[in-house]
């Protein structure tokens, strides 16, 4: 039987994606992709700023369109992150829930982590933010192991897993572009210099592919990563990994300071 994977590293899968927005991308370097005529009903016949039927024509305008679409609303991002081993066994099984308010400047994260095996433990890391501070704690079998808070932390960034669309979509070589259900599917088998979009502590990444689902204004409403990679905490054990994240408009849920944040801290309530 393997043992449990780490705390630590449980942890890294969780926050994996943190920071701002897109960052910078390098200018495609591909010629511009000619577009094939398409029925005037088609989602492609307007399709979103930086994508035409013929492939990605300008890689950091369609990421900056997600994030456009994102503005002034409320959303939630939902990641499922899954590992497993060569026979099969499932080696880790992490599901995270972000809901960001729509001033952006407030949110909560809770990720659930079921260990392997899975009798040995549940863990649980719940933050939220209320503007100008952070507060945080660790679960494990729905018992408090560590809480931390409340830290000074102005103008954080939305926790996202947005950043690295511009690097996929300017590394992508003769993606195939469909469309699906009336939305628009980008599919690219070539990663980044850096493997954006896979989960920290995987390394000798292979057999990448990317799969998004793209609205015609430009949201991703979900991607998908399928990966094969080793991991150091598991001894260089290799794993075939899957990540599944969604956005949702508006948010599922608000997020009203939490039951468990001490109520005598100096931090007020979003």
């Amino acid at each position: 039987m393997r043992s449990a994977l780490p705390l630590a590293l449980l942890l890294m899968v969780a926050l994996a994606g943190c920071g701002g927005f897109m960052g910078s991308a390098p200018a495609s370097t591909s010629d511009s992709p000619t577009p094939a005529a398409v029925p005037t009903d088609h989602p492609l016949a307007n399709p979103p700023p930086g994508l035409t039927a013929g492939g990605i024509s300008d890689p950091q305008t369609l990421a900056a369109a997600h994030r456009d679409s994102l503005n002034a609303s409320s959303f939630t991002i939902q990641t499922h992150v899954r590992w497993q081993y060569a026979n099969g066994t499932e080696a880790l099984n992490v599901t995270t829930r972000t809901n960001v308010a729509a001033t952006h400047q407030q949110w909560r994260t809770i990720t659930t982590s079921h260990q392997v095996p899975t009798e040995t433990a549940v863990v649980q890391f719940d933050e939220w933010y209320n503007g100008s501070h952070s507060f945080q704690r660790i679960l494990v079998n729905n018992t408090t192991v560590r809480t931390g808070g409340p830290t000074f932390s102005p103008n954080q960034s939305v926790p996202d897993r947005q950043r690295s669309l511009a690097l996929v979509y300017a590394s992508a070589r003769d993606p195939t572009i469909r469309t699906t259900n009336g939305l628009i599917q980008i599919q690219t088998t070539t990663p980044p210099t850096r493997t954006a979009l896979t989960e920290s502590g995987v390394e000798n990444v292979t057999n990448w592919t990317l799969t998004a689902t793209v609205t015609d204004d430009g949201r991703v409403t979900e991607y998908r990563v399928t990966y094969t990679g080793t991991v150091a905490e598991l001894q260089g054990t290799r794993v075939t990994g899957e990540t599944v994240v969604s956005f949702v408009v508006p948010a599922e849920a608000g997020v009203d300071r939490p039951d468990w944040v001490a109520r005598n801290t100096t931090a007020t309530a979003a």
